[in-house]
């Protein structure tokens, strides 16, 4: 799991399994849609960043949604 989206789970209530530091846990409390929500900002701040406002073909959005998926560790 990306770094990243660690940090994000547990702003919205995940936690760290007590004998396996590297798994998290969410239970009834985990905010679902905080969650979501924080995933959104961070790719719409991720495109702002990286200059992508020029977009106007479909080649530069697919380098924005590939560049989107690398930044969180996500396989096409």
């Amino acid at each position: 799991m990306n770094e990243r989206i660690k940090e994000l789970s547990l702003q919205c209530g995940a936690w760290h399994q007590v004998y396996d530091q590297k798994r998290l846990m969410v239970d009834r409390h985990f905010d679902i849609e905080k969650f979501c929500q924080l995933i959104v900002r961070e790719c719409a701040e991720f495109v702002r960043k990286q200059n992508y406002e020029s977009m106007r073909n479909e080649e530069s959005y697919n380098i924005a949604s590939t560049d989107i998926l690398k930044h969180f560790g996500v396989k096409e």
